[in-house]
C-alpha cells in the first residue's frame, strides 16, 4: 500500500530552477501517481494541483516508512532484485514524462491555459499544474442532492469538452467521475475533463497502438477487448455510463463471480424495461415525457455494440447527444414551470433580475443561502437587507431558480398581503415537497409575517419537508425579530471565510463586477455583440458620478439602458436617470393610446392617459389593486366605467392588468418612489393640495400601512427633491382613519415623513411603540374616546412639541393608562395636560423631555414610578394634587434641573432611591408626618437646596447620600426617631453649621459629614457606639469634641484632616484604658498618640507608637486614584511596635512607595486580608519570624519582595497569598514547618520561587506530606511530578490528576476557563459541591468507579461539557450506587444524553436546568421523587417516560422543554399533585395522560402548551383543585369536563384557549375566578351553560369570548365584576337576575353586537363604561327602572343604536360623557329635576332634537350637548346658574337663545357656531 506525503510538507523541486511547494491533502490516486492539492510559494501562494510517480505493482517504499525517519525519498524494498526494479521504475518515470508533455499538448485543444512543469525530488518525478476552483464529479455529487436540471446541465458541458478532442481527431478513452472536474461560477456549472494520459490520435484505434488500461465500470465493451478497435461511440458509452450513474448513483454494469461483466443493467435499458422511478430517486416524480427522453438518451449510448449505438455521425455523436440532452433540459424546465408556485422573474424590465443579467458579485452571499437550503434543519429562515436598487431581490431570484431546478416549491419575491396569503398557506397546510418563500418589502407586514413563522414553528414536527423563509427589506433593523422564538429558527453561518449573522447585508460591488453587469444587460437587450472598452468606460463613469460607491446595480442599468437608446449619459445626475425611464413609460402610455386604431380625439386621450395614471399610482402605493373596486372614482373623476372596454385594452397593452382583473404597480423601489413624486406633481398642477389630498386620504382609506411605508421611502429617498415642495404637506399632516379604533403595535414606529395627526374616530388605545422614533412628529391631538397609552408609544418623537386632546383641556375622562417610556426623549415636548380619569403613568413615561416645564398630576395616581420626569430639565413645577397618599419611585425627578416648587407634598409617604437627584434649584423641602420611607440619593446633587426640615418624619435613619454634595444646606431638621447617620449623607454640606445629635442615634456612617467645613463643635450623645472611617473628614472648622461615654468606638480616619482639632479639646475620652481611635487600638492614649493620629498620613517614614496593640483595616489607605484605586504615595518605611498583636484587613494595601517594613515585637501577629497587597516597592520585612495567622490576598503583587519570613506556627497559607510577586525567591519557614494548607493561587506568578514544598527539602528533613494540602490538593506524596502540576494546573487545557493525590474537596476549577479535559484518579473518593462550576471549556470529564457521589452544581454551567466517563462504563452512563445531588448539571448547554443508575431514588432540584441539548434521558424504575426544575428548558428533550415508582413531581419539572411532544407513563405514576408550572411553555407537548391519583393541578401546570390536546374526560374524576392559569395558553384544546368535585375554576385557568368549543361545569361549582375564561373566542353560539350555584364571577371571566352569542346569569350570582363580558363582539342576549343592583364598570364593554340587555328590577348603578362602544344596543326606546340611582361616566358611551331614553326618577344627574356619541339618539325623557348634566354628557350625539332642559335646576357640563346638530332651541330652568364652555358648541339648529336671570356663568365658546341663531335674549346676570 502506498504512503502519501504528509500534509504540511515542504517539498522542493530541482526544475529548471528550484521550486517550493507546500503539500496538501490528497485529491485522487492513479495506477502511476498520487495526486495532491498544494500551494506554490512565489511570493504570494499560487494552488497547484501536485502529482507524484508512484507506481503500483512495483516493490517501491518510502524511506520513511522503512528506516522510520522524516525521509520521504522512493527506494527499492526488493533488494536482491534491485537493478531489475530499478529499470522498470526508470521506464515508468521516462512514461510518466511524456504523459505530461502530452497532457501539456492536449490542453490547448480544451483551450485552457494549464500551466505544466516536471521536476525531480526524493528519488521520483513530479508534476505540477495550476489548481482550478471546483471539484471532481465524484466528490461534488456526494455533497449535494442533484435535480435532473443540474444533471443535464453537467453532462452538456461534460459532453462539450470531449467533443473538442473528437473534432481535434482524438479519442479520449478514459471518461469517469475521477476524470471530470465541476467548477460553480456565477450560478453557472461546468464539467471539463482533467486527466489526458489515454489520449490518442483516431488515426492509432488499433488495438496494437493504443494503451491497454482502461477503468471497469465506465469502459466500454470493446476497450476492454484486445481484439476490437475502439472510436468515437467509445467515448459515448462512458458518457452515457456516468450519466447513468448521476440518476442512479450505480454504473450501468457490474463484476460477477467469474470477473466477467454482469450487463443485466443494460440489457434493461436496451429492453425499456428499466425501472426508472424506482431506481432513481430523482426521477420519483417526473413526468413520463422526461421519463422517455432518458430512457431514449440511455439506450442510445450504452448499446453493447459500437455499431448498435444510436448516434451514428462519425466525429459528431457527441454533437447528437448534446442535442438529446438539451431537448431533455427545455423538457424538465417546462415540467418545473408548471410545478413551481410562481417563477422568480421580475415583471419590472429595468430591475436587476434574472432575465437580463447573471448574478455578480455575490458567490459568498449565494452559497450561504444554498448552505441554507441544503441545511438538514426543517425550518430557518433569513433575512437580505440593502438600501434600494442593491440587488436584494436579484439575489433571492437566483436562489429560487437554484430550488426550482431542485423541485423545491418556490414563492419568488412577493409582498405578504391577502392575494399571497391565499397562495402560501394552502401549500404549507399542505405541502409535497420543500418550500421556498421569499417575502419582499415586509416592514409593514410584520406582525402578519411573525404570526406565519410561529404557525410554521408549532407545526414544525409534523413537516416531512423542509421550509425555508428568506426576509426582504432595506434596513435590517426591520428584519429583526423582537420574539426569541421567531428569533432562534434565523440561520447563521460562514462560506468562504465570510461570517452571516444570520443577515445578509449587501455591501458594494466591485468595479469589474458593475462592468459585467452591463455587459450582460446590453448583449441581452441589444444587437450589440461587443461593446467597447471606451463606452463601457462611459457608462462607468457616469455611475461613478451617480453612486461613487457602486452600492446600487440598478443604476447600472438605467445607465446602459439610456445608453442602448443614444442618450448623453454624461451628464446625468440621478434624477436625471430616473427621469429618463419615467419619460420612457410615460411616451410607451403615451403611444398606446394615441394609436390611431383608437379613434380617440384630444380629449379622450387625456382623459384616457389621466385615468391610467391615477390608477397606475394608487397601485404602485397599495402593491395591486383590483379595477373593480374604483370603478366611482373612474365615474367621478373621468367619467369612465372599471368595465370600460378601451380602458381594460390600454391597461393590458401598458402591462399593468392581469388576466385577475388585477392592476399591478410599480414595484416600491427608487422608480415607484420618483413615479409617485412626478404624480404628486402632476395632482398639485391639475387641482391643488386639495386633489393631492384627495388621492391620500383615498389610500389611507384603503391601506394605511402601505401609505405610511411608501410615503417614509419617498421621503427618506428623495428628501432633497419633496421637501420643498407645496404637496409634501398632503403626505406629511394625515387624518387617522375613523375605521379603526386603535393605532397598532410599532404603524409610524421611525417614519421620519410625519408632521401632524389627528383622528377622526374613536381610537381607544395607542399600542406598543405606534410612533416611536418619529423625528419630525411636531403635534397630536387626541380623541375624547383614547383610553390606553402604551409602552413607547411616542419615545424618541424629538420635535414633538404639543399633546394635546380634542378640547384642549384634557377634561375628558378616558384616558386611564400611560405606560412606561410613552414620550421618554421627546426633548421638544412643551405641554402635556394629564387627565384626572389617567390613574397609572408608567416608569420613564416623560423622561428627558427637557423642554416640559409644568406639571399637573392626576387626582387618581398613587404612585409616580421610577424615572417618571428625569432629565426633564426645564421643569419648574409639579403640582400633587392627588386624593390619595402618593409613592415616589426611583429617580422619579432626578435631573429636573430647573425644578423650584413642589405642590401638595405634604401627601408624600415614600420617596425611593435619587428621586430628586440633582434638582439644582430645589431651595426648601419640608416633609410631613405621613413619610415613612425614604430611600438612597433622594436629594443628592440639589446645590441650591438650604432649607429641609424632617422633623415629623416617621424614618429611623438618615439613608446613604441623602444629602450629598447639598452644598448650600444650613438648616436641617432631623426626627427623634434616627437611630443611623449612614455613609456619605451629609457628604460636601459645606455650609451646613453644627448639627444636633438627637439621644438614640447609635451609628454615624463612613464620609457621613466629610467636607462639612462648617462644623465647629461635636456633641456626641451617650447612645452613639460607632464613628466610622472618614465620617468627618475633612471637616476642618472642627476644634472641639465632648463624648459623653468612652465606649465609642472610631474608625481609622474618622477625623482624617480635622487640622482644628485640638486634643485639649476633646473631653470624656478615656486616656488610661484601651481606646480605639481612628483605626488604631491604643493600650493608653495621651497627647503625643493623637498627634502621631493626626499626622501620620503625611509622614514618609511612620514609627507607630508603642502604646498600639492593633492596626485595623486601611489605616493606610491614600486618595483615590483616575481609576478609582485608593494609592498611598508618601509611605516609605514603617516601624511596627513590640506589643503588636494584629494587622487589619488592607492596612498598607495600595502603599507603592513603601519599601520596608521593620517588626520589632517577640509576640506572635495576625494578619488581616490584602495587608499589604499591591505594595510594589516593597523588598524588607525585617524582625523576627512571628507571624502565626495569613488571610487571603496578604502579599498579592508585592512584586519587588524577594524574600520573607513566616512563623512555624503557621498553619495555613490561603488563597492569593503570594500571588504575583515576580521576585519572591525564598519563604522562611522557621524549623522548616510545613503549613498544612496552601491554598489556590498562593504562589501564583512566582516563577522565582522554590517552593516552600520543595520536594528535596520535605525527603531531606523526612517531612510527612499525608494531611498536607496544597492549592485544595492533598497528596500521600509530594515529589517534582506533582509540584509541575499544581504549578501548571490553572492554565492547562488537559489535566490528569497525579494518583498520589488522595483528596480534591477544597478543589475549585472554576478559574480555569481553559480547561477542556480532566481525569481523576481512583485514589480520590469524593469530589465538592461546585467543584467544576463555570469551567465553560470543559468537554470531557473522566471520573473514578470509587466516587459514589454527584454533590451539587459540581458541573453547573460547564457549558461545553458533553462526556461525562465513569472508569469501565460508557461516556454519560453514571455506575450503579453514585448518588446525583441537585443541580449537578445546571446549564450544562452542550450535555446531549445521560443514562442513571437504577439505585437513584430521586433526582434533585435544577439537576439538568438549561441542558438544552440533551435528548435522551432516561429515568430508572427507582425514582420516586423529582425535584424542582430538574429538566427545566431542555429545549431539545422530546419525550420522557415516566416510572411507575414516581410519587413526587417538583415544581416546572419541565418547563420551557419546547421540544416535548410527548409524556409517557404519567397515568401509572402514584402522583397526587401536579405542581406548579410543571409543563408551562412546553409548546410542543401533545400528549400526556394523568393518573387517577391526581387530587390537585397547581397553578401554571400546562401554561402556554400551545400543541396540547385533551379528551373531554382528561381530568380526573377525583380532583379537587385546579389553581390559577393551569391551562392558560393551550390553544389547542377543544373540549374539556370539568370534575364534580372541583368547587372553583380559579383565576386565568383557560385564559386564551382559544380552540375551546365545549366546557361541561359541575353542577355545585361557587366560582368563577377572574379572567378565567378570557380570549376563548371558539366557545360556541349558546356560550357556557353556567350552573344554578354559581356564587362569583371574576374580574374579564368571559372577556373577549368572541363567538358566544348568549349568557344568562343564574340567579345565585350576587354581583356582576368589571369587565365581565368585555370584547364579547358576537354577544347578542344577557339575561341578568332581578336582584343585581349593579352593573360594573366597562362590563359590556366592546360588545358591539349585543341588542337585548334586561335592566335587573332592583339595579341601582350602571358604573363607568358599562355598555360603551355597544353600537347595536336596543330596544331602541332605553328604559331604567325606577330603583335606578346612578349611570355613571361613559356608561352608554357610542350607543349608536338607542334612539330614546328614558331617565328614571332617582338620578338626579346625568354623568359625564354618559351618552357620548349616542348618533341616533333623538329624545331624552324625564319628568323629574336633576342637579347637573356633566361634561360631555351629549357630546356628538348629532340626531338629538328634544331634552328636557328645564328641569335641570344648576350645571351644565362642559360640551355637554357640543356638535349635536339637531338640538331644537333650548328653554332654561329658571334656577340655572352656570353653562359650561362649549356645552352648545357646534349646535347648528338652535335658532332661538333665551337665558334665564338665574345664570351668573357662561364661559367660552359655549354658544359657538350655532350658525342659525336667530334671536337671543340676554337677560341673565352672567
Amino acid at each position: 500500500m502506498r504512503e502519501a506525503l504528509p500534509k504540511g510538507y515542504e517539498l522542493i523541486i530541482n526544475a529548471e530552477s528550484q521550486m517550493k511547494i507546500i503539500v496538501g491533502e490528497v485529491i485522487g490516486e492513479g495506477g502511476s501517481c498520487i495526486a495532491y492539492k498544494g500551494e506554490m510559494q512565489i511570493g504570494v501562494p499560487v494552488p497547484v494541483v501536485l502529482k507524484e510517480c508512484f507506481p503500483l505493482n512495483l516493490p517501491i517504499e518510502r524511506k520513511s516508512v522503512l528506516d522510520g525517519n522524516e525521509d520521504y525519498s522512493l527506494i527499492i524494498s526488493d533488494k536482491e532484485n534491485e537493478k531489475e526494479w530499478e529499470e522498470k521504475f526508470n521506464f515508468r518515470k521516462e512514461k510518466f514524462v511524456k504523459g505530461i508533455l502530452h497532457n501539456t499538448k492536449i490542453a490547448c485543444l480544451n483551450e485552457t491555459n494549464e500551466f505544466f512543469c516536471v521536476g525531480k525530488a526524493n528519488n521520483t518525478l513530479y508534476s505540477c499544474s495550476l489548481y482550478n476552483k471546483g471539484e471532481l464529479l465524484s466528490e461534488y455529487i456526494k455533497k449535494r442532492p442533484m435535480s435532473i436540471s443540474e444533471i443535464v446541465e453537467i453532462m452538456i458541458s461534460l459532453c462539450t469538452s470531449v467533443f473538442k478532442y473528437h473534432k481535434a481527431c482524438c479519442i479520449y478513452l478514459d471518461c469517469k467521475p475521477d476524470n471530470v472536474f465541476v467548477i460553480t461560477e456565477n450560478s453557472k456549472t461546468e464539467a471539463r475533463v482533467i486527466d489526458f494520459d489515454t489520449i490518442i490520435l483516431y488515426d492509432d484505434r488499433n488495438a496494437a497502438k493504443r494503451p491497454h488500461t482502461y477503468s471497469f465500470g465506465w469502459a466500454a465493451p470493446e476497450q476492454m477487448s484486445l481484439s476490437k478497435p475502439v472510436s468515437y461511440k467509445t467515448d459515448v458509452f462512458s458518457i452515457g455510463a456516468i450519466f447513468f450513474w448521476m440518476l442512479t448513483g450505480e454504473k450501468p454494469y457490474q463484476v460477477s463471480v467469474n470477473d466477467v461483466p454482469d450487463n443485466t443493467l443494460l440489457n434493461k435499458i436496451q429492453q425499456g424495461t428499466f425501472e426508472w422511478r424506482e431506481k432513481a430517486k430523482v426521477c420519483a416524480d417526473a413526468d413520463q415525457k422526461i421519463i422517455d427522453i432518458i430512457q431514449n438518451i440511455a439506450k442510445k449510448a450504452l448499446a453493447l455494440e459500437p455499431e448498435d449505438r444510436g448516434y451514428q455521425s462519425i466525429g459528431h455523436e457527441l454533437e447528437e447527444m448534446i442535442g438529446d440532452l438539451q431537448y431533455l433540459s427545455k423538457e424538465t424546465e417546462r415540467g418545473v414551470t408548471l410545478r413551481a408556485a410562481s417563477l422568480p422573474i421580475s415583471t419590472n424590465r429595468f430591475k436587476y433580475n434574472s432575465n437580463l443579467t447573471l448574478l455578480r458579485g455575490r458567490e459568498a452571499e449565494i452559497g450561504f443561502l444554498i448552505d441554507m437550503c441544503n441545511d438538514a434543519s426543517p425550518f430557518c429562515w433569513t433575512g437580505i437587507c440593502g438600501a434600494g436598487g442593491t440587488g436584494k431581490s436579484r439575489l433571492a431570484y437566483d436562489l429560487c431558480l437554484r430550488m426550482i431546478k431542485q423541485y423545491w416549491h418556490v414563492f419568488s419575491p412577493i409582498r405578504y398581503n391577502a392575494y399571497t396569503k391565499s397562495d402560501i398557506l394552502p401549500v404549507l397546510k399542505n405541502p409535497r415537497g420543500n418550500i421556498l418563500i421569499c417575502l419582499d418589502y415586509i416592514k409593514q407586514d410584520k406582525e402578519d409575517i411573525v404570526l406565519l413563522i410561529q404557525h410554521i414553528i408549532d407545526n414544525i414536527n409534523k413537516y416531512d419537508y423542509k421550509i425555508r423563509l428568506i426576509l426582504i427589506e432595506r434596513d435590517e433593523t426591520d428584519i429583526l425579530m423582537d420574539e426569541y422564538e421567531v428569533e432562534k429558527y434565523k440561520y447563521s453561518g460562514e462560506y468562504n471565510g465570510v461570517f452571516f449573522n444570520g443577515i445578509i447585508n449587501l455591501k458594494p460591488l466591485t468595479e469589474e463586477s458593475i462592468r459585467n453587469i452591463v455587459v450582460d444587460y446590453i448583449v441581452k437587450q441589444s444587437s450589440f455583440a461587443i461593446i467597447s472598452e471606451d463606452d463601457l468606460e462611459i457608462i462607468v463613469k457616469t455611475l461613478r458620478a451617480i453612486d461613487h460607491e457602486y452600492c446600487r446595480p440598478l443604476y447600472a442599468l438605467f445607465i446602459a439602458d439610456a445608453w442602448i437608446n443614444n442618450e448623453d449619459v454624461l451628464k446625468w445626475d440621478r434624477n436625471g436617470a430616473l427621469d429618463y425611464l419615467l419619460k420612457r413609460e410615460m411616451q410607451s402610455l403615451s403611444s398606446i393610446i394615441k394609436d390611431p386604431k383608437n379613434y380617440f380625439n384630444a380629449l379622450q386621450q387625456d382623459t384616457y392617459f389621466a385615468a391610467v395614471r391615477y390608477l397606475y399610482a394608487l397601485a404602485t402605493y397599495l402593491g395591486t389593486i383590483c379595477l373593480s373596486d374604483y370603478n366611482d372614482i373612474l365615474n367621478e373623476k373621468y367619467n369612465l366605467s372599471c368595465n370600460d372596454g378601451m380602458l381594460k385594452i390600454i391597461l393590458k397593452k401598458f402591462g399593468i392588468l392581469n388576466s385577475d382583473n388585477n392592476i399591478e404597480g410599480w414595484v416600491p423601489d427608487l422608480i415607484g418612489e420618483y413615479f409617485c413624486v412626478d404624480w404628486f406633481n402632476t395632482c398639485y398642477k391639475l387641482g391643488g393640495i386639495e386633489f393631492v389630498k384627495d388621492f391620500v386620504n383615498r389610500v389611507i382609506d384603503r391601506d394605511l400601512s402601505s401609505f405610511v411605508n411608501y410615503s417614509d421611502q419617498i421621503y427618506k429617498d428623495f428628501s432633497d427633491i419633496v421637501s420643498d415642495l407645496p404637496w409634501i404637506d398632503a403626505l406629511q399632516n394625515i387624518e387617522f382613519p375613523s375605521k379603526y379604533n386603535f393605532v397598532r403595535k410599532k404603524q409610524f414606529s421611525e417614519r421620519i415623513f410625519l408632521k401632524n395627526i389627528s383622528f377622526k374616530g374613536r381610537i381607544t388605545s395607542i399600542q406598543v411603540g405606534a410612533f416611536n422614533d418619529c423625528i419630525n412628529l411636531e403635534k397630536i391631538i387626541f380623541p375624547a374616546s383614547l383610553e390606553v397609552i402604551e409602552k413607547y408609544a411616542f419615545s424618541g418623537c424629538k420635535n414633538l412639541v404639543e399633546v394635546v386632546s380634542e378640547d384642549g383641556k384634557a377634561e375628558n375622562p378616558s384616558i386611564i393608562k400611560i405606560e412606561s417610556f410613552a414620550f421618554q426623549n421627546c426633548i421638544s415636548l412643551k405641554t402635556v395636560i394629564i387627565p384626572d380619569s389617567v390613574q397609572e403613568i408608567g416608569k420613564s413615561a416623560f423622561e428627558n423631555c427637557s423642554s416640559l416645564f409644568d406639571i399637573r398630576m392626576p387626582r387618581k395616581i398613587y404612585k409616580i414610578e421610577s424615572s417618571t420626569f428625569a432629565g426633564c430639565s426645564s421643569l419648574k413645577r409639579v403640582n400633587l394634587v392627588m386624593t390619595k397618599k402618593i409613592h415616589i419611585g426611583d429617580s422619579c425627578f432626578s435631573g429636573c434641573e430647573q425644578l423650584e416648587e413642589i405642590n401638595g407634598i405634604n401627601k408624600i409617604v415614600r420617596i425611593d432611591q435619587g428621586a430628586f437627584r440633582n434638582c439644582k434649584n430645589l431651595k426648601s423641602i419640608t416633609l410631613s408626618a405621613e413619610l415613612n420611607t425614604i430611600k438612597e440619593d433622594v436629594f443628592s446633587g440639589c446645590y441650591s437646596l438650604s432649607s429641609i426640615d424632617l422633623s415629623a418624619c416617621k424614618i429611623n435613619c438618615i439613608p446613604e447620600r441623602l444629602f450629598y454634595l447639598c452644598s448650600s444646606l444650613v438648616d436641617v431638621s432631623l426626627p427623634s426617631t434616627i437611630n443611623e447617620i449612614k455613609d456619605k449623607s451629609f457628604f460636601g454640606c459645606k455650609k451646613l453649621p453644627n448639627i444636633k445629635f438627637n439621644e438614640g442615634i447609635k451609628i454615624i456612617g463612613r464620609h457621613a459629614f466629610s467636607g462639612c467645613l462648617d462644623f465647629k463643635y461635636l456633641t456626641i450623645p451617650e447612645s452613639l457606639k460607632k464613628i466610622k472611617s472618614y465620617a468627618f473628614e475633612n471637616c476642618t472648622g472642627i476644634s472641639g469634641i465632648s463624648f459623653a461615654t468612652c465606649s465609642v468606638e472610631i474608625e481609622d480616619h474618622a477625623f482624617c484632616d480635622c487640622n482644628a482639632l485640638l486634643f485639649s479639646n476633646i473631653k470624656g475620652i478615656q486616656t488610661g484604658g484601651v481606646v480605639n481611635y481612628c483605626g488604631f487600638e491604643f493600650t493608653s492614649f495621651s497627647a503625643s498618640d493623637f498627634d502621631f493620629v493626626q499626622t501620620y498620613l503625611k509622614q514618609e517614614e511612620v514609627v507607630v507608637p508603642e502604646t498600639v496593640s492593633a492596626i485595623g483595616r486601611d489605616v493606610f489607605r491614600g486618595q483615590k486614584d483616575e481609576k478609582g484605586l485608593f494609592i498611598n504615595y508618601t509611605l516609605k518605611k514603617v516601624v511596627l511596635p513590640s506589643k503588636l498583636k494584629k494587622i487589619g484587613d488592607r492596612a498598607f494595601a495600595g502603599c507603592i512607595g513603601l519599601e520596608t517594613v521593620e517588626f520589632k515585637n517577640n509576640s506572635f501577629i495576625q494578619l488581616g486580608t490584602d495587608v499589604f497587597s499591591g505594595c510594589i516597592s516593597l523588598k524588607k520585612i525585617i524582625g523576627p519570624n512571628l507571624v502565626i495567622e495569613i488571610y487571603d490576598s496578604t502579599f498579592q503583587n508585592c512584586s519587588a519582595m524577594e524574600s520573607v519570613g513566616i512563623s512555624g506556627k503557621v498553619a495555613k497559607i490561603v488563597k492569593n497569598d503570594f500571588k504575583g510577586c515576580l521576585n519572591l525567591k525564598y519563604i522562611n519557614i522557621k524549623d522548616h514547618w510545613i503549613p498544612l494548607h496552601i491554598g489556590a493561587l498562593a504562589f501564583a506568578g512566582c516563577e522565582k520561587l522554590r517552593y516552600p514544598t520543595d520536594p528535596y527539602k520535605l525527603e531531606k528533613n523526612r517531612i510527612q506530606t499525608r494531611n498536607f494540602v496544597i492549592y485544595g490538593f492533598k497528596f500521600k506524596q509530594f515529589s517534582i511530578k506533582e509540584l509541575k502540576f499544581i504549578k501548571d494546573y490553572l492554565d492547562s487545557e488537559e489535566l490528569n490528576v497525579p494518583k498520589t493525590c488522595i483528596d480534591i474537596s477544597a478543589v475549585h476549577f472554576s478559574d480555569n476557563k481553559k480547561l477542556r479535559k480532566i481525569t481523576i484518579p481512583n485514589s480520590i473518593k469524593k469530589i465538592s459541591a461546585e467543584i467544576f462550576r463555570g469551567c465553560i471549556s470543559l468537554e470531557t470529564v473522566e471520573l473514578p468507579s470509587s466516587l459514589r457521589n454527584i454533590p451539587s452544581y459540581a458541573f453547573a454551567e460547564c457549558k461545553s461539557l458533553h462526556s461525562i466517563c465513569f472508569e469501565s462504563y460508557a461516556p454519560n452512563c453514571i455506575p450503579e450506587g453514585v448518588n446525583v445531588e441537585s443541580a449537578a448539571f445546571y446549564g450544562c448547554k452542550s450535555l446531549t444524553s445521560i443514562l442513571l443508575p437504577n439505585t437513584l431514588t430521586s433526582i434533585g432540584g435544577y439537576t439538568f436546568y438549561g441542558c438544552h441539548s440533551l435528548k435522551d434521558v432516561q429515568i430508572p424504575s427507582s425514582i420516586k421523587v423529582i425535584g424542582n426544575y430538574a429538566f427545566t428548558y431542555c429545549t431539545s428533550l422530546t419525550e420522557i417516560n415516566l416510572p411507575s415508582s414516581l410519587t413526587i413531581l417538583g415544581k416546572g419539572v419541565f418547563k420551557g422543554c419546547t421540544s416535548l411532544i410527548n409524556v409517557k407513563n404519567m397515568e401509572n405514576t402514584k402522583l397526587t399533585v401536579l405542581a406548579n408550572n410543571l409543563f408551562e411553555s412546553c409548546i410542543h407537548l401533545e400528549m400526556v395522560a394523568l393518573s387517577s391519583n391526581i387530587k390537585v393541578i397547581k397553578g401554571h401546570a400546562f401554561e402556554d402548551c400551545h400543541t396540547l390536546k385533551v379528551p373531554r374526560n382528561f381530568l380526573p374524576t377525583g380532583l379537587t383543585k385546579l389553581e390559577d392559569a393551569a391551562f392558560q395558553g393551550c390553544y389547542s384544546i377543544e373540549r374539556i369536563r370539568i370534575p364534580r368535585n372541583i368547587l372553583e375554576i380559579r383565576d386565568y385557568t383557560f385564559k386564551q384557549c382559544s380552540s375551546l368549543t365545549e366546557v361541561i361545569l359541575p353542577d355545585n361549582l361557587k366560582y368563577i375566578g377572574q379572567s378565567a375564561f378570557y380570549h376563548c373566542n371558539s366557545l360556541p353560539d349558546e356560550g357556557i351553560n353556567l350552573p344554578d350555584g354559581l356564587e362569583t364571577l371574576g374580574v374579564c371571566a368571559f372577556a373577549y369570548c368572541h363567538s358566544f352569542k348568549n349568557i344568562t346569569i343564574p340567579p345565585s350570582v350576587q354581583k356582576l365584576p368589571s369587565d365581565l363580558f368585555k370584547g364579547c363582539i358576537s354577544l347578542v342576549e344577557a339575561s341578568i337576575p332581578d336582584h343585581i343592583v349593579e352593573i360594573s364598570a366597562d362590563c359590556f364593554k366592546d360588545c358591539t353586537s349585543i341588542k337585548l340587555v334586561n335592566f335587573p328590577r332592583d339595579l341601582q348603578v350602571i358604573n363607568v363604561g358599562a355598555f360603551r362602544n355597544c353600537t347595536s344596543l336596543g330596544p331602541k326606546e332605553l328604559k331604567f327602572p325606577a330603583s335606578l340611582r346612578a349611570v355613571r361616566e361613559s356608561a352608554f358611551r357610542y350607543c349608536d343604536s338607542i334612539e330614546k331614553v328614558y331617565i328614571s326618577n332617582g338620578i338626579t344627574k346625568i354623568s359625564s360623557a354618559a351618552f357620548e356619541g349616542c348618533r341616533n339618539l333623538k329624545e331624552v325623557i324625564f319628568e323629574h329635576h336633576i342637579e347637573k348634566v356633566d361634561n360631555y354628557a351629549f357630546l356628538d350625539c348629532i340626531s338629538l332634537e328634544n331634552f328636557p332642559f328645564p328641569l335641570v335646576d344648576r350645571v351644565i357640563g362642559n360640551a355637554a350637548f357640543c356638535n349635536c346638530k339637531s338640538l331644537n332651541s333650548p328653554i332654561f330652568s329658571e334656577t340655572i346658574s352656570i353653562i359650561n364652555s362649549a356645552a352648545f358648541r357646534g349646535c347648528s339648529s338652535i335658532e332661538i337663545l333665551n337665558l334665564p336671570k338665574s345664570l351668573h356663568s357662561v364661559y367660552g365658546a359655549s354658544f359657538r357656531e350655532n350658525r342659525k341663531s336667530k334671536k337671543s335674549d340676554y337677560t341673565c346676570n352672567s
